[in-house]
Protein backbone atom coordinates (compact mmCIF):
# COMPACT_ATOMS: atom_id res chain seq x y z
CA UNK A 1 0.00 0.00 0.00
CA UNK A 2 3.00 2.27 0.47
CA UNK A 3 4.33 1.77 -3.09
CA UNK A 4 4.01 5.17 -4.86
CA UNK A 5 3.79 3.47 -8.30
CA UNK A 6 0.93 1.27 -7.08
CA UNK A 7 -0.77 4.29 -5.49
CA UNK A 8 -0.49 6.33 -8.69
CA UNK A 9 -1.84 3.54 -10.90
CA UNK A 10 -4.67 2.68 -8.49
CA UNK A 11 -5.74 6.34 -8.27
CA UNK A 12 -5.87 6.55 -12.07
CA UNK A 13 -7.91 3.40 -12.69
CA UNK A 14 -9.82 2.46 -9.53
CA UNK A 15 -12.56 4.85 -8.40
CA UNK A 16 -13.10 6.10 -4.86
CA UNK A 17 -16.29 7.29 -3.21
CA UNK A 18 -14.38 10.26 -1.79
CA UNK A 19 -11.08 11.76 -2.90
CA UNK A 20 -8.62 13.80 -0.86
CA UNK A 21 -7.17 16.92 -2.48
CA UNK A 22 -4.22 19.13 -1.57
CA UNK A 23 -6.11 20.52 1.43
CA UNK A 24 -6.46 16.98 2.81
CA UNK A 25 -10.26 17.30 2.98
CA UNK A 26 -12.36 14.41 1.60
CA UNK A 27 -14.63 15.41 -1.28
CA UNK A 28 -17.35 13.22 -2.77
CA UNK A 29 -16.35 11.85 -6.15
CA UNK A 30 -19.38 12.76 -8.28
CA UNK A 31 -18.11 10.61 -11.14
CA UNK A 32 -18.71 7.55 -8.94
CA UNK A 33 -21.45 8.52 -6.48
CA UNK A 34 -24.07 11.22 -6.93
CA UNK A 35 -24.88 11.12 -3.21
CA UNK A 36 -23.33 9.74 -0.03
CA UNK A 37 -25.53 10.58 2.93
CA UNK A 38 -25.45 9.62 6.59
CA UNK A 39 -29.17 8.89 7.03
CA UNK A 40 -28.95 7.66 10.63
CA UNK A 41 -26.52 8.10 13.49
CA UNK A 42 -27.82 5.45 15.90
CA UNK A 43 -27.19 3.01 14.41
CA UNK A 44 -24.97 4.75 11.89
CA UNK A 45 -26.24 4.15 8.35
CA UNK A 46 -24.81 5.65 5.15
CA UNK A 47 -26.69 5.62 1.85
CA UNK A 48 -24.77 5.81 -1.45
CA UNK A 49 -26.25 6.47 -4.89
CA UNK A 50 -24.02 5.33 -7.74
CA UNK A 51 -23.67 7.53 -10.81
CA UNK A 52 -25.77 5.73 -13.46
CA UNK A 53 -23.03 6.41 -16.03
CA UNK A 54 -20.36 4.64 -13.96
CA UNK A 55 -19.03 1.50 -15.64
CA UNK A 56 -15.86 -0.56 -15.70
CA UNK A 57 -13.78 -0.41 -18.87
CA UNK A 58 -15.02 -3.86 -19.96
CA UNK A 59 -18.58 -2.51 -20.04
CA UNK A 60 -19.74 -3.94 -16.72
CA UNK A 61 -21.77 -1.35 -14.75
CA UNK A 62 -20.50 -0.26 -11.33
CA UNK A 63 -23.11 -1.58 -8.86
CA UNK A 64 -23.71 -2.31 -5.20
CA UNK A 65 -21.98 -5.66 -5.78
CA UNK A 66 -18.65 -3.82 -6.03
CA UNK A 67 -19.24 -2.14 -2.67
CA UNK A 68 -20.19 -5.48 -1.08
CA UNK A 69 -17.09 -7.19 -2.46
CA UNK A 70 -14.76 -4.39 -1.37
CA UNK A 71 -16.12 -4.59 2.18
CA UNK A 72 -15.89 -8.38 2.32
CA UNK A 73 -12.29 -8.35 1.08
CA UNK A 74 -11.18 -5.59 3.47
CA UNK A 75 -13.29 -6.39 6.54
CA UNK A 76 -11.02 -9.02 8.09
CA UNK A 77 -14.05 -11.13 8.96
CA UNK A 78 -13.34 -14.86 8.77
CA UNK A 79 -16.83 -15.64 7.44
CA UNK A 80 -15.85 -14.16 4.07
CA UNK A 81 -13.70 -16.23 1.75
CA UNK A 82 -11.55 -15.51 -1.26
CA UNK A 83 -11.30 -17.79 -4.31
CA UNK A 84 -10.43 -21.35 -3.38
CA UNK A 85 -11.99 -20.91 0.05
CA UNK A 86 -9.01 -18.97 1.41
CA UNK A 87 -9.31 -16.13 3.89
CA UNK A 88 -8.92 -12.60 2.59
CA UNK A 89 -5.71 -10.98 3.81
CA UNK A 90 -6.12 -7.20 3.41
CA UNK A 91 -3.26 -4.84 4.19
CA UNK A 92 -5.58 -2.98 6.58
CA UNK A 93 -9.12 -3.48 7.85
CA UNK A 94 -9.41 0.06 9.27
CA UNK A 95 -12.98 1.31 9.03
CA UNK A 96 -14.26 -1.80 7.30
CA UNK A 97 -14.05 -3.72 10.57
CA UNK A 98 -16.68 -1.35 12.01
CA UNK A 99 -19.23 -2.20 9.32
CA UNK A 100 -22.05 -4.62 10.12
CA UNK A 101 -23.39 -4.99 6.58
CA UNK A 102 -23.20 -3.64 3.04
CA UNK A 103 -26.17 -4.33 0.80
CA UNK A 104 -28.01 -3.18 -2.28
CA UNK A 105 -30.59 -0.56 -1.40
CA UNK A 106 -34.29 -0.58 -2.20
CA UNK A 107 -33.71 1.62 -5.25
CA UNK A 108 -31.86 -1.18 -7.06
CA UNK A 109 -28.24 -2.03 -7.97
CA UNK A 110 -27.33 1.66 -8.17
CA UNK A 111 -27.97 2.17 -4.46
CA UNK A 112 -25.91 0.95 -1.51
CA UNK A 113 -26.76 0.85 2.19
CA UNK A 114 -23.88 0.59 4.68
CA UNK A 115 -24.79 -0.18 8.30
CA UNK A 116 -22.18 0.16 11.03
CA UNK A 117 -21.81 -2.02 14.11
CA UNK A 118 -19.56 0.65 15.64
CA UNK A 119 -19.83 4.32 14.63
CA UNK A 120 -17.08 5.47 12.31
CA UNK A 121 -16.45 9.23 12.12
CA UNK A 122 -14.07 8.62 9.20
CA UNK A 123 -16.59 6.71 7.04
CA UNK A 124 -15.74 8.88 4.02
CA UNK A 125 -12.40 7.05 3.81
CA UNK A 126 -14.16 3.79 2.94
CA UNK A 127 -14.41 2.39 -0.61
CA UNK A 128 -11.17 4.08 -1.54
CA UNK A 129 -10.47 2.42 -3.82
CA UNK A 130 -13.52 0.47 -4.98
CA UNK A 131 -12.71 -2.98 -6.37
CA UNK A 132 -14.36 -4.66 -9.40
CA UNK A 133 -16.32 -7.55 -7.92
CA UNK A 134 -16.76 -9.40 -11.21
CA UNK A 135 -12.99 -9.58 -11.67
CA UNK A 136 -12.02 -10.12 -8.03
CA UNK A 137 -14.36 -13.06 -7.55
CA UNK A 138 -12.82 -14.67 -10.63
CA UNK A 139 -9.08 -14.02 -10.20
CA UNK A 140 -8.97 -13.70 -6.39
CA UNK A 141 -8.22 -10.78 -4.11
CA UNK A 142 -4.92 -12.12 -2.78
CA UNK A 143 -3.61 -14.11 -5.74
CA UNK A 144 -5.25 -12.19 -8.59
CA UNK A 145 -4.75 -8.73 -10.03
CA UNK A 146 -1.18 -9.79 -10.82
CA UNK A 147 -1.27 -8.38 -14.35
CA UNK A 148 -2.52 -4.79 -14.47
CA UNK A 149 -3.15 -5.00 -18.23
CA UNK A 150 -5.46 -8.04 -18.19
CA UNK A 151 -6.84 -8.02 -14.62
CA UNK A 152 -7.13 -4.35 -13.71
CA UNK A 153 -10.28 -3.08 -15.38
CA UNK A 154 -10.75 0.65 -14.96
CA UNK A 155 -13.54 2.91 -13.76
CA UNK A 156 -11.28 5.95 -13.83
CA UNK A 157 -9.89 8.34 -16.45
CA UNK A 158 -7.07 5.98 -17.46
CA UNK A 159 -6.50 2.32 -18.29
CA UNK A 160 -3.22 0.43 -18.03
CA UNK A 161 -1.87 0.23 -21.56
CA UNK A 162 1.34 -1.65 -20.85
CA UNK A 163 3.45 -2.87 -17.96
CA UNK A 164 7.14 -3.76 -17.80
CA UNK A 165 7.80 -5.24 -14.33
CA UNK A 166 10.46 -3.26 -12.50
CA UNK A 167 10.60 -0.67 -15.29
CA UNK A 168 7.39 1.27 -15.90
CA UNK A 169 3.62 1.32 -16.29
CA UNK A 170 2.03 3.23 -19.18
CA UNK A 171 -1.44 4.68 -18.60
CA UNK A 172 -3.65 5.72 -21.52
CA UNK A 173 -6.97 7.56 -21.62
CA UNK A 174 -9.90 5.30 -20.81
CA UNK A 175 -12.11 5.42 -23.93
CA UNK A 176 -15.11 4.42 -21.80
CA UNK A 177 -14.56 7.20 -19.22
CA UNK A 178 -17.69 9.29 -18.67
CA UNK A 179 -16.17 11.99 -16.44
CA UNK A 180 -13.97 15.00 -17.09
CA UNK A 181 -11.20 13.97 -19.46
CA UNK A 182 -7.49 14.31 -18.88
CA UNK A 183 -5.35 16.77 -20.83
CA UNK A 184 -2.77 13.98 -21.22
CA UNK A 185 -3.26 11.11 -23.66
CA UNK A 186 -0.71 8.89 -21.91
CA UNK A 187 1.24 8.93 -18.66
CA UNK A 188 4.35 6.82 -18.04
CA UNK A 189 4.93 5.91 -14.40
CA UNK A 190 8.55 4.87 -13.91
CA UNK A 191 9.57 2.51 -11.13
CA UNK A 192 12.50 4.36 -9.55
CA UNK A 193 14.55 2.24 -7.09
CA UNK A 194 14.88 4.91 -4.40
CA UNK A 195 14.31 8.57 -3.57
CA UNK A 196 17.93 9.50 -4.24
CA UNK A 197 17.78 8.28 -7.82
CA UNK A 198 14.40 9.96 -8.21
CA UNK A 199 15.86 13.31 -7.17
CA UNK A 200 18.80 12.98 -9.54
CA UNK A 201 16.49 11.96 -12.39
CA UNK A 202 14.40 15.09 -11.80
CA UNK A 203 17.50 17.30 -11.88
CA UNK A 204 18.67 15.69 -15.11
CA UNK A 205 15.28 16.08 -16.80
CA UNK A 206 14.67 12.34 -17.04
CA UNK A 207 11.44 12.64 -15.02
CA UNK A 208 8.73 15.29 -15.32
CA UNK A 209 7.42 14.75 -11.79
CA UNK A 210 8.16 12.63 -8.74
CA UNK A 211 6.78 12.09 -5.27
CA UNK A 212 9.69 12.07 -2.82
CA UNK A 213 9.98 11.93 0.97
CA UNK A 214 10.77 15.35 2.38
CA UNK A 215 14.22 16.21 3.69
CA UNK A 216 15.42 19.83 4.14
CA UNK A 217 18.61 19.17 2.19
CA UNK A 218 16.85 17.38 -0.66
CA UNK A 219 14.20 20.07 -1.01
CA UNK A 220 16.86 22.81 -1.02
CA UNK A 221 18.81 21.04 -3.75
CA UNK A 222 15.75 20.54 -5.94
CA UNK A 223 14.58 24.14 -5.47
CA UNK A 224 17.98 25.32 -6.72
CA UNK A 225 17.57 23.34 -9.96
CA UNK A 226 16.44 25.56 -12.87
CA UNK A 227 13.03 24.65 -14.27
CA UNK A 228 11.89 22.61 -11.29
CA UNK A 229 8.94 23.53 -9.08
CA UNK A 230 8.86 21.95 -5.62
CA UNK A 231 5.77 21.61 -3.45
CA UNK A 232 5.84 20.29 0.09
CA UNK A 233 2.74 19.14 1.93
CA UNK A 234 1.53 17.34 4.99
CA UNK A 235 1.20 13.61 5.02
CA UNK A 236 -2.16 11.93 4.52
CA UNK A 237 -1.16 9.41 7.19
CA UNK A 238 -2.59 9.88 10.67
CA UNK A 239 -3.19 7.95 13.89
CA UNK A 240 -6.76 6.87 14.66
CA UNK A 241 -7.06 6.99 18.44
CA UNK A 242 -10.82 6.48 18.61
Amino acid sequence: AGDPVLQTVAAAVLPSAFVVGPGLHPTRNAALVTAATEVSSSPQVVDYRINPDAAWSDGTPVTAADFVYTWEADSGQRRFRDTGGHLFTPASTAGYDRVASVAQGAAGPGSVVVRFATPDPDWRALFSPLLPAHVGRRVGFDTGFTNPVTDLVSAGPFVVQSWRPGVDVVLARNPAWWGQGSALSTVTVDEVPNAGIGGVSLQQGQLDAAQLPFTPGGAKTLRATPGLSVWTGGSGVYDDLV
